[in-house]
């Protein structure tokens, strides 16, 4: 996962986390999300802005093996 935030004077700032499973929810991805960006606060300048992008990408068959997985661990 990575965390891209273009602030008002167009200087970009990214940031990526590994995690061990599949982000297979709309909270896991915004839990996460709020960790990377939490880790840079308070930010220096306004944002003009943020964007998060997900790679590695997994399809059903591949996410059901991986649900009994647990995110709980990451950070």
């Amino acid at each position: 996962m990575t965390l891209k935030v273009k602030f008002n004077d167009f200087e970009i700032i990214s940031r990526s986390r590994s995690v061990p499973a599949a982000v297979s929810s709309r909270s896991d991805l915004e839990r996460l999300s709020i960790a990377l960006l939490q880790d840079e606060m308070p930010l220096p300048k306004p944002v003009r802005a943020p964007g998060v992008s997900l790679s590695s990408l997994q399809g059903d068959e591949q996410t059901k093996s991986n649900s009994s997985s647990d995110l709980s661990g990451a950070a």
